[in-house]
């Protein structure tokens, strides 16, 4: 990893004030553990999730065992987590209210902080809120806190019920309220943002926990509508009609829905049945589809925005026929002059429209043609040729004829007399 990264990792835990939770996924953990000490001694909650690559080489080292154990002596929960991302190496949240994430430790890094508000940040508060794993190597004598409120976001100057359950602890101490018993629970009233720690002893380890309740005048509700370029293959964001909350999208693209909502303990998006505070969702239209982004707070107050996404193109009007009285149509009759029918009616009186003589008359002149030269063609063969010409007769005169053309010459004629008569 690089110095830059670890420095700013490093003043980042530095400047928490109630709560730490660190993901990590690279072997860089061993050079922070002086700085989660340092949190512990601060009072601070401290929740640590740990690949299960880093674990196995952490259980392989004597060093870093002992370390491990000693940072849940001092008041840290480590959990076995897989990931969340797998281009995100550590992510940082302090105090719910700024996150840093880095990535690319093992190649090109880069480094981002995020702040509360943007939609990010929303996501990666969901993503640890969400993460409901047993501790790592848990012993049964080992502190075991359970601490929540009936609400996590509350209106201003309004209270909620907040609880929690201990159990392996002597002695047991809230924020706010002092020393308590093992189990119980308070109503308190929130004026702003507010996290509260609950700190347990027993004779081994202590343990620290954090809760947030988020104070608001009004549930927010964030979103984008995107489409999917065919031609650059990514999503880009659509632009509103007239009327907020509608878009048109052309047939056969592919839409992103994506959603932020602050406040809200509860979120549900209609009719995808996704929930989360912040999110993203792909889909298709057909025609016309309606989209609801419901938010609740537990305290009572709900909102909800609706969102229609119509797809083109589409029926502009639609067919509606209305009865109408009888009594209010007016009599019309049309005289339409069709010249077709005065052709027709002439062509009658003049005689072009008796097709069935005029079909008899082709028939039997095409009957008549197809005797003669059936006629034609049996007349010629060579029994009619044999007694029309001689053959002898042709042979004895083309004798003659040569006779006659060589008489000047007696060699040629008498060749030719040598010849046989066969006219004869």
């Amino acid at each position: 990893m690089e110095t830059v990264h670890l420095n700013i990792l490093s003043d980042h835990i530095f400047y928490a004030n109630k709560s730490v939770k660190l993901f990590v996924r690279s072997d860089v953990f061993s050079l922070l553990i002086e700085d989660l000490f340092k949190c512990l001694k601060r009072s601070l909650s401290l929740d640590i999730y740990l690949t299960d690559e880093i674990l196995d080489g952490i259980e392989k080292t004597p060093f870093l065992i002992t370390r491990i154990y000693r940072l849940r002596e001092e008041g840290a929960s480590i959990y076995r987590f897989s990931a969340f991302t797998e281009d995100i190496d550590i992510l940082c949240q302090v105090d719910f209210k700024k996150t840093l994430e880095v990535r690319g430790i093992k190649g090109e890094s880069s480094h981002a902080l995020i702040s509360d508000g943007d939609r990010q940040f929303t996501i990666c508060k969901e993503q640890f809120d969400q993460i409901q794993i047993q501790e790592y190597r848990l012993e049964t004598d080992d502190i075991n806190i359970s601490f929540y409120a009936d609400s996590a976001n509350v209106i201003k100057n309004s209270s909620t019920r907040v609880h929690w359950n201990v159990r392996n602890a002597t002695r047991v101490e809230i924020d706010g309220i002092g020393e308590v018993s093992a189990a119980g629970s308070r109503t308190i009233t929130f004026l702003n943002d507010t996290i509260i720690n609950i700190v347990a002893f027993n004779r081994k380890q202590k343990k620290i926990k954090s809760l947030c309740i988020r104070t608001a005048n009004q549930l927010i509700i964030d979103y984008d509508i995107q489409y999917l370029n065919p031609a650059s293959n990514q999503f880009h964001s659509l632009g509103e009609s007239n009327h907020k909350g509608v878009y048109g999208i052309y047939k056969g693209h592919k839409i992103k829905l994506i959603w932020s909502v602050e406040h809200a303990d509860e979120v549900m998006i209609k009719p995808f049945g996704c929930s989360g505070k912040g999110g993203e969702y792909i889909f298709s239209v057909k025609d016309t589809l309606e989209i609801t982004i419901q938010a609740i707070m537990h305290g009572g107050m709900t909102k909800s925005t609706r969102i229609i996404i119509h797809e083109f193109p589409v029926h502009v009007f639609n067919q509606k026929l209305v009865k109408i009285d009888a009594r209010f149509l007016p009599k019309v009759e049309f005289k339409v002059n069709d010249l077709r029918i005065q052709a027709y009616s002439y062509l009658k009186e003049r005689g072009y429209l008796r097709f069935n003589e005029v079909t008899q008359r082709l028939r039997e002149r095409t009957l008549s043609c197809e005797r003669e030269l059936s006629t034609l063609y049996n007349h010629q063969d060579f029994r009619s040729f044999y007694k029309t010409h001689s053959i002898p007769e042709l042979k004895k005169n083309i004798k003659e004829r040569l006779l006659s053309y060589f008489r000047d010459k007696p060699s040629i004629l008498s060749i030719v007399n040598r010849m046989p008569d066969h006219h004869d």
